[in-house]
């Protein structure tokens, strides 16, 4: 009968994941032993183990959990305190406690088990390895079997025992432990703070009428001793200040803010406090009432603006991203309530505690070696170098004016920076570090005042970071001309023209000087220079591929994404320039196409944005038309004229100078003087004339026209203006200008100066073979370019 039972219980348990009831028993624990390790699954109280074989611990006592629906033929693997073994890493190499059950498969061979979360391996998630843990897949077989042990005990053998800790009748804490029936009562772990104790911890055994159940045990907490150092209700009452030391050694070592650390030192001892100028970088106040919440912690020379804050939850005792620094207090991200808790080290005396983080509760401040130099660490053994120890200061005129002082010092360091570059875009307003030098002056004159009180010192104090806080970065202004780098400053953006396809904004390099890389910024829109295109973020014509890309039109609606704005970003002195669709203009580094990416991800979105100071203009041959919507001075090279109105029949067109400035706005017409050849220069001046009167009408976007006018030209070696006769529309080229057609207007224009009616035939009269002469009443040989008198009449050429 045994052998037919014992075939038959093979026979069940060896098809995966299927359990004969007879073989292993749903309600009962067994111990878990490792075939190759010889060891148990265990667990510390979160992670899972493998340890030496101890039946009186909990720890090694596992229920399987029977699945359901989708999990059935899958078991769970539970602890007597109800929790489950579960997955920590994505690829299930560690594995933890925690309140939801993992399901696994479980096949029997012959005397061993294996235990597998992905039933496709061939063997068991659970290696009991060398050092203790269980990871998944061993390299042996062995080290992936495990045999099962059976005990007497079921869910009704524990007693959960929860204790409740109450202050003044408040709950303040919890702490739930599982322990065998009837077993002494569980120690009490749960960390009080300074000062305060547990007035009735049980002692002896667990009453057996809790057998299988819970036992709720109130704990009352007591109040032994008050706090080493008085807080304040909020930062801004604080009127108790102190030193605070680590005594380690038998010495003292004081904590110290220091500016431009991103860490509390521990390094000097009381002399060198003394001596210190600023003494209040030495200085500290705390601020809460409720010490089971924790206290702030304030350092006189920062002020109430910032804290002692750590980002996260300490895993290191000198990690550098997790130790305490001062945080400004409205951008706190991490902790800024630190627990206060007694000093348990061995010559630990009154008024000495230790400041604990409060989620990351093994860990405590601790005085260790940290970027060459003793600073505020944390340290989890909590010894004599964790012993947190005050002596309260009287802080007085002295103290305050070091402070003061001391925030003079560092706001002249940041005026000295931000006034380089100042007004540029990128960097700091003219008026922001105008402001920060007015509050230093002011400063001065109070920390120079022998009568100045604690208030006036305080408040000049408090002046100086608001100033340093308050610089602005500078963007670029409506209605000035930029150019726009990437790059190390290599590469410039340049203008393109719009095309079905390729339509792209390109980065050139070394391209500082071109017309092509120059924009004009009218508040809402880039645009070129070079031909009055916009800059634009897609869809373009070449479909919806072209959605990354930035590419040019003259044309603005709601599909195409003109609209732009400048941002700071993050490497200071560059922007970001951003435009409506919320896409960043970003340098791809490759072919230097201008795409829209979607952040300030890299020094690629970033983009140096340069102040346009005189804007170029060709005149290689010899005329131009200029519409600029800035005042230009015209300067040696150039002549620059508006036009009178044009009767209807009229031949000539009449120039009169402007003199030695270009108003803005104003549609002119350049002449380059003699020698003049190539690109010249115009300087951009403010914008102080009003717009001349000009029959010449401009503009700086490119725009379609729709009427007859006349255009700047040469034919047949004659300069003047002809006629575009209008077939539906004709295209003004950005910051250009044009002559609207009178009605009958003739097909072209001479130009004449002042009262000569009978105006300038251009190379027809030079071809008369007159006598030719200069301005200055000089006989020339030939008239080369200028204005010449030519058989008594005045000729441009």
């Amino acid at each position: 009968m045994k052998k037919l039972l014992l075939t038959a219980a093979v026979m069940l348990t060896t098809v995966v994941g299927a359990w004969a009831q007879t073989d292993i028993e749903k309600n009962v624990y067994y111990r878990i032993k490792n075939l190759g390790r010889t060891q148990y699954m265990s667990t510390n109280g979160t992670q899972v183990t493998s340890v030496a074989e101890d039946a009186s611990s909990l720890n090694q006592y596992w229920k399987f959990v029977a699945g359901e629906n989708a999990n059935a033929g899958k078991y769970a693997l539970a602890t007597p305190g109800g929790k489950y073994v579960n997955y920590k890493t994505t690829d299930n190499t560690v594995w933890e406690l925690s309140e939801t059950p993992v399901y696994f498969t479980v096949a029997k061979t012959n005397d061993y088990y294996t235990i597998a979360y992905d039933p496709t391996q061939d063997h068991g998630f659970a290696h009991a390895n060398a050092s203790g843990s269980v990871v998944r897949w061993g390299s042996g077989a062995d080290a992936s079997h495990w045999t099962l042990v059976k005990s007497e005990y079921t869910d009704a053998s524990f007693v959960k025992v929860v204790y409740t800790y109450k202050y003044n009748a408040e709950a303040k804490a919890t702490q739930t432990e599982t322990r065998f029936n009837e077993a002494a009562y569980p120690s009490q772990t749960v960390v009080l703070p300074y000062g305060f104790a547990v007035s009735n911890a049980p002692t002896g055994n667990i009453p057996s009428e809790y057998n299988g159940g819970t036992c709720s045990v109130d704990l009352t907490i007591v109040k032994e001793k008050e706090l080493p150092f008085v807080a304040a209700t909020d930062i801004a009452s604080i009127d108790h200040w102190y030193y605070m030391n680590i005594r380690d050694d038998n010495t003292r070592t004081y904590l110290k803010y220091e500016t431009g650390v991103n860490y509390i030192k521990a390094a000097d001892n009381k002399s060198a406090v003394e001596a210190a100028s600023n003494k209040g970088a030495y200085i500290w106040g705390f601020v809460g009432t409720d010490p089971f919440e924790g206290y702030k912690i304030v350092n006189l020379m920062t002020g109430e603006s910032y804290i002692l804050s750590s980002p996260n939850a300490p895993t290191a005792n000198a990690n550098a991203a997790q130790l305490a620094r001062m945080v400004k207090a409205d951008a706190v991200t991490g902790n800024a309530n630190w627990f206060m808790t007694n000093a348990t080290h061995d010559n630990a005396s009154e008024g000495v505690f230790y400041i604990q983080h409060p989620t990351a509760s093994a860990y405590a401040f601790n005085r260790q070696t940290y970027s060459g130099g003793n600073s505020l660490c944390y340290w989890t053994g909590r010894d004599v170098g964790s012993g947190i120890c005050l002596e309260e200061v009287t802080v007085n005129n002295d103290i305050l004016k070091g402070i003061l002082s001391a925030r003079i010092s560092e706001a002249n360091t940041v005026k000295t920076s931000a006034s380089a570059n100042q007004g540029h875009p990128g960097f700091y307003t003219s008026a922001s570090v105008s402001a920060l030098s007015d509050a230093i002056t002011a400063a001065q004159a109070v920390l120079d005042n022998a009568s100045a009180t604690a208030e006036e010192i305080k408040n000049a104090s408090a002046s100086l970071p608001v100033a340093a806080e308050g610089l602005q970065i500078a963007l670029p202004e409506a209605g000035k001309f930029y150019r726009i780098k990437n790059n190390a400053g290599t590469w410039h953006m340049v203008s393109g023209e719009e095309k079905a396809s390729d339509n792209y904004v390109q980065f050139v390099a070394d391209a500082a000087t071109t017309k092509s890389s120059v924009f004009y910024f009218d508040g809402r829109h880039l645009v070129s220079y070079d031909n009055g295109m916009y800059i634009v973020a897609g869809p373009f014509f070449g479909g919806t591929n072209k959605n990354d890309f930035l590419g040019y039109t003259n044309t603005v609606d709601d599909t195409r994404k003109a609209n732009v704005g400048f941002r700071a970003s993050a490497t200071f002195g560059k922007l970001n320039v951003v435009f409506s669709s919320n896409r960043y203009l970003h340098n791809n580094g490759t072919s230097h196409n201008g795409n829209a990416g979607g952040s300030d991800a890299d020094e690629n979105y970033r983009f140096t944005v340069e102040e346009v100071t005189s804007l170029p203009v060709d005149m290689s041959a010899g005329w131009a038309t200029l519409y600029s919507p800035v005042q230009l001075a015209c300067g040696s090279d150039v002549e620059a004229y508006t036009v009178d109105a044009v009767a209807a029949g009229a031949t000539s067109a009449n120039l009169t100078s402007v003199g030695t400035s270009i108003p803005a706005a104003t549609g002119v017409i350049l002449k380059a003087k003699e020698s003049v050849t190539g690109t010249v220069n115009l300087d951009i001046e403010g914008n102080t004339l009003a717009a001349a009167t000009t029959a010449l009408e401009g503009t700086y976007p490119a725009a379609n026209i729709s009427a007859d006018a006349y255009v700047l030209a040469s034919k047949n070696d004659a300069v003047g203006l002809y006629k575009v006769e209008n077939n539906g529309s004709w295209k003004n080229n950005g910051f250009k200008a044009y002559l609207p057609a009178p009605a009958a207007g003739a097909p072209a224009l001479t130009f004449s100066f002042g009262d000569d009616t009978d105006a300038i035939k251009g190379t027809e009269a030079v071809k008369n073979n007159g006598a030719i002469y200069d301005l200055s009443g000089r006989r020339v040989k030939a008239a080369g370019k200028g204005i010449f008198i030519i058989n008594g009449k005045k000729v441009i050429k």
